[in-house]
């Protein structure tokens, strides 16, 4: 901006003056994030699905490049970018006056939790202006049945045998849940399987014991 005033003095000669000073408009930053499975944008933060290849898009406009944007993943991982000290960043941003940063990763149970994208820019005096958005996620699975085996497919009458099924997905049912059929038909073998949790809070095992069968027991068994 420029300011200019004039007067006359003596002998009619005009005298001019000028006054030039920068005025800088500054946007209070504004921070936006999405997420998406393979540009494909999710909208089900209750139900992100399990072993996709999650990206995590953290969006930040002001009327100056942002300062610093910082964009937190489970709840705790933070990955930081810093317009001037990039050598201490871990964080890749493009763009100008609309920084865009991203992260992948492959989602897996533990990885429920809340994603933060946060953005700031400087303002008038060295203050600083902050915005955020967060997103709240659970991962989910289909139930699967992820392995079945026996001890043995062929024994004795006089013999006992074992037949395993582990089933994964989250959040998983009730032990309860698992059931058993002899060749498509239900039938009551409560008494000889147990299920149990296994090594984490996403796993059952089911295990059928066949202690000396007769010959009725011929043919396929099957874990539902």
């Amino acid at each position: 901006y420029k300011i200019t005033a004039k007067n006359r003095a003596k002998q009619n000669k005009e005298v001019t003056a000028e006054e030039t000073f920068k005025v800088t408009i500054y946007k209070d930053v504004e921070a936006n994030i999405s997420l998406k499975n393979g540009g494909e944008l999710i909208t089900d933060y209750d139900k992100v699905p399990y072993g996709i290849s999650l990206t995590m898009e953290c969006k930040v406009e002001g009327g100056e490049m942002p300062y610093e944007v910082e964009l937190t993943t489970n709840s705790t991982e933070k990955h930081l970018y810093k317009r001037n000290d990039q050598a201490s960043s871990n964080l890749t941003c493009t763009g100008e006056h609309v920084l865009t940063c991203s992260v992948t990763m492959t989602t897996g149970y533990h990885d429920d939790g809340i994603y933060i994208c946060k953005g700031y820019n400087e303002v008038r005096n060295n203050n600083q202006k902050e915005s955020y958005k967060s997103v709240d996620i659970t991962i989910y699975r289909n139930l699967i049945i992820s392995s079945i085996s026996t001890e043995s497919s062929s024994i004795l009458t006089n013999e006992s045998t074992t037949i395993t099924c582990v089933v994964v997905g989250k959040p998983i049912i009730e032990a309860e849940g698992i059931t058993w059929e002899h060749e498509n038909r239900a039938i009551d073998l409560k008494r000889n399987f147990t299920t149990v949790k296994g090594s984490d809070d996403y796993t059952l095992i089911s295990t059928l014991t066949l202690n000396s069968p007769s010959v009725d027991y011929n043919g396929n068994f099957t874990c539902i």
